[in-house]
């Protein structure tokens, strides 16, 4: 079993600091902004001291002999003290899906702060990103505000809840999963409310499920096409983990098979075929969402190879626990087995979390000496 964590954003503090901006030299005269950055940028990860940005390069934008850059700026015209980042060599990674993860961790970034930034490739700017940061541990903050998301379904009509959470006057953003959609309509997408001709997805494989990395990267993508996400993630920070849609509808761990069982996928109860599915789809995960999450995907079982689970505080007001409800759980009780189950002993073997995870969030809730400890729960319970 591998004890590092390969998979980690590139830090700033890393990079060569450039004394001035970067000029537009004209590298993509033809090109704009959409052309090579076409999902926009994002910030996610949020602790006191640092915060992490992402975007990600178009492929067909993509020169191995160009550098990227990122400025950062606290005002958001750039026009006060602007530092500039250069990444060593070209700074993109085609394997990662020409992703880009960038841990903003200098040395004059502050707690509780708010900070602009932009990535340049090849002469073209992308959109300007907002992002914060939490408030130091030791602090009093009066208050945190929130927007709260899950089950956003890209074909199921538009995202307007999206632009006005972009315009919200909130700390951070807290997503509790289903951020794609797996299963896709054949065809036109039609709701009770009419059809959607222009959020139909192709997918590589020409399914309606992904059954490759290829599928899964493309419905990510196309997601993150959308104007009113894309605003979404420019302004706010985003805390995310995920649900059950991220891989297959009603996914749970078959422990006696040691496999992920997918009730409702024509290949779900094919060990093989569910271990690799999930293993792309957390590497999809990982690639588009810009989450302070630990992923080793050379470990040698899947449970070791992706945390997802981990606390926030936000001074002594609040620690915000998020937990992968998903990963580790058993298969869940028809609601017949649900109603005998109350009348007998509980089963132990049965789990929601998992050992080591809900160890941690016993552990968590314990230990916390914040006015308020809360859970962000991605599946329904009582």
């Amino acid at each position: 079993m591998s004890n590092v964590t390969i998979r980690q954003p590139v830090r700033a503090s890393e990079l060569t600091e450039r004394q001035k901006p970067i000029e537009d030299d004209g590298g993509l005269p033809e090109a704009g902004t959409a052309d090579v950055f076409p999902q926009s940028v994002a910030s996610g990860g949020p602790k006191p001291e640092s915060v992490i940005l992402w975007t990600r390069i178009a492929p067909e934008r993509y020169e191995p002999a160009e550098s990227l850059y990122l400025e950062v700026a606290t005002d958001r015209r750039f026009e006060g003290e602007t530092r500039v980042f250069e990444f060593d060599g070209p700074g993109v990674k085609p394997p990662d899906n020409y992703t880009i993860r960038v841990e903003l961790d200098y040395d004059a970034i502050d707690h509780d702060s708010v900070y602009y930034y932009r990535f340049i490739y090849r002469g073209v700017r992308s959109n300007t990103g907002r992002c914060r940061t939490l408030p130091a541990e030791d602090s009093e903050p009066e208050s945190v505000q929130f927007g709260v998301l899950n089950c956003q379904d890209y074909q199921n009509g538009y995202f307007g809840a999206m632009a006005h959470l972009a315009e919200a006057d909130v700390d951070f953003v807290l997503h509790l999963g289903d951020y794609i959609y797996e299963h896709v309509a054949e065809g036109v997408p039609e709701s009770v409310d009419g059809s959607y001709p222009d959020r139909r997805i192709d997918l590589p494989d020409s399914g309606t499920r992904p059954m490759s990395l290829d599928d899964f990267r493309r419905i990510y993508e196309t997601y993150r096409t959308d104007r009113h996400l894309q605003r979404l993630h420019e302004r706010h920070t985003v805390i995310q983990t995920w649900d059950d849609h991220a891989i297959a509808n009603d996914r749970y761990w078959d422990y006696d098979a040691d496999a992920p069982v997918f009730p409702d996928h024509p290949c779900g109860d094919v060990p093989e075929f569910t271990r690799y599915l999930t293993s792309v789809g957390i590497q999809a995960w990982w690639e588009f969402i810009p989450g302070r999450i630990e992923y080793d995907p050379g470990a040698d079982h899947i449970h070791e190879s992706f945390t997802l689970y981990r606390s926030l505080q936000f001074g002594d007001l609040l620690t915000l626990a998020l937990t992968d409800e998903r990963l580790f759980r058993s298969e869940p009780r028809s609601w017949r087995a649900a109603l005998l189950d109350s009348w007998s002993e509980p089963d132990p073997s049965r789990t929601m979390l998992g050992t080591a995870q809900r160890r941690w969030l016993r552990d968590t809730f314990r230990e916390s000496e914040t006015v308020w400890t809360a859970w962000a729960n991605a599946v329904l319970f009582k």
